[in-house]
């Protein structure tokens, strides 16, 4: 979209209204000075197809990010296995954002990409914080997001525990929207898999279904 300051802030507070605002769910009650204190620290951006929005780094130099168009994903480096290890996909208009790092502080240690091209809004971490001390209902969401990822975490490595070529059914079938927009190599990253032996199980599931 282009346009004036002025149409552009227009248009981030009608994103944020429409799709930011639900996606905190029901525990979250919206007035309007809980709504102008997320839209005056609310950043609006467009993002072009396989861009990092976010990479390793302090706590508390993260963000809060929201894709309105666009799934993302996220990995990060595991240097025991001296490879890339998806840590999750998300579909478009989920709240991407680390956990531990918002609450507890910690380094972050993911990477973060957009996968197509769209607009994307992002709150950081401070302000995050300063928004959830002062909204008590914001603070218990926010919370419990965070610990819903962990739980997530959990599952994500029970997965990892099968076999190979079942991890790259279950990703082909269950994340179909994510393989359709994806390149071969990001998906090799959450199927905890080199490229080449991504492409391999690919072939096998291929020769299976003939």
């Amino acid at each position: 979209m282009h346009g004036s300051a002025q149409e552009l802030e227009s248009y981030k507070r009608e994103l944020i209204l429409q799709y930011l605002i639900p996606a905190f769910g029901s525990l979250v009650t919206f007035y309007e000075q809980k709504i102008e204190d997320i839209v005056s620290c609310s950043l609006l951006q467009k993002m072009v197809r396989n861009q990092y929005m976010e990479s390793p780094g302090p706590g508390l130099t993260g963000f809060l990010w929201f894709s309105i168009e666009a799934m993302c994903h996220s990995y990060f480096f595991n240097s025991q296995k001296n490879m890339l290890c998806g840590t999750n996909i998300y579909k478009k208009r989920a709240l991407i954002f680390n956990g531990d790092s918002l609450i507890n502080g910690l380094d972050r240690q993911d990477y973060v990409q957009i996968l197509e091209d769209g607009f994307v809004l992002s709150i950081s971490f401070p302000d995050v914080l300063q928004l959830m001390n002062k909204y008590k209902d914001l603070d218990q969401a926010m919370r419990l997001f965070t610990h819903a990822q962990g739980m997530y975490f959990r599952q994500q490595g029970v997965l990892r525990e099968i076999p190979s070529l079942e991890r790259v059914r279950r990703l082909r079938t269950e994340h179909a929207a994510f393989v359709s927009c994806a390149t071969k190599e990001v998906q090799a990253i959450h199927a905890h898999l080199s490229v080449k032996q991504y492409y391999n199980k690919i072939k096998q599931l291929e020769t299976e279904s003939r």
